[in-house]
């Protein structure tokens, strides 16, 4: 829809630029804010914003990083259907999920260090 209107009016290359832009930015701008309000409201302990957006970014980057990579290996190198038959989908959706908490955790231990370094700088300056 979008392409023909803007094909009519002759910023075709324009709108296909300014789209794939949107469509590779605006996922990982969400996923980082999204993070930023889990790693705000889920721990019991109150943290800064300005502690937590590191962990998210990282946290976001890497699962969409890990989740290509390990899409990439599925489709091309994994013959799970083959040696495992149809419990193969069950293990490597749970191996996915092993890594996806896994980064998730550690996205939560960087904002515990970084707000327990700056609790701790703040004290003995």
């Amino acid at each position: 829809m979008g392409t023909k209107f803007f094909a009519l009016v002759g910023i075709e290359g324009i709108y296909v630029t300014i789209w794939t832009l949107i469509r590779l930015i605006l996922p990982i701008i969400l996923m980082v804010i999204f993070f930023i309000l889990f790693y705000k409201y889920a721990p019991c302990r109150q943290l800064r914003i300005k502690n937590i957006i590191s962990g998210a970014l990282f946290t976001a980057i890497m699962w969409i990083l890990i989740s290509l990579l390990f899409s990439y290996y599925v489709k091309n190198f994994g013959n799970f259907t083959k040696l495992y038959g149809s419990v193969g989908s069950i293990i490597v959706l749970l191996l996915w999920l092993n890594m996806s908490s896994l980064i998730i955790y550690i996205g939560g231990e960087i904002n515990a260090t970084i707000a327990h370094f700056a609790k701790s700088h703040k004290i003995s300056s």
